[in-house]
């Protein structure tokens, strides 16, 4: 649960996404009654962040739904770390000095 106590599905998987892994979410997150699913993996199609930003788009639940993909990184000797990169997350209101807002599917 988040701080106002929505559930949130996290789907990941440390290779890439398929299909499966979406419908899998998508499952947990009507089971569970979800305020927020986060699809994460090494990497997502392209097809599949379309489908993302088309359920946040279109579902009238308010669902949010995240698209995260993982990698490794290193800088130097440091110790290996994870870095997330979201992919995928509903449009965002207007921000910053200029206006600019998150296109469908929140990719800027």
């Amino acid at each position: 649960r988040d701080s106002g106590e929505d559930v949130v599905v996290v789907s990941s998987k440390n290779a890439i996404a398929e299909d499966s892994d979406l419908g899998r979410a998508l499952g947990m997150a009507a089971s569970s009654g979800a305020g927020s699913v986060a699809l994460v993996s090494s990497s997502l199609r392209e097809d599949q962040r379309k489908a993302l930003a088309w359920l946040n788009n279109q579902t009238r639940s308010g669902v949010r739904w995240y698209g995260i993909e993982m990698s490794v990184v290193r800088i130097g000797d440091s110790p290996a770390a994870i870095l997330f990169d979201l992919v995928a997350s509903p449009a965002q209101p207007p921000s910053g000095p200029s206006g600019a807002e998150h296109g469908a599917g929140g990719q800027e």
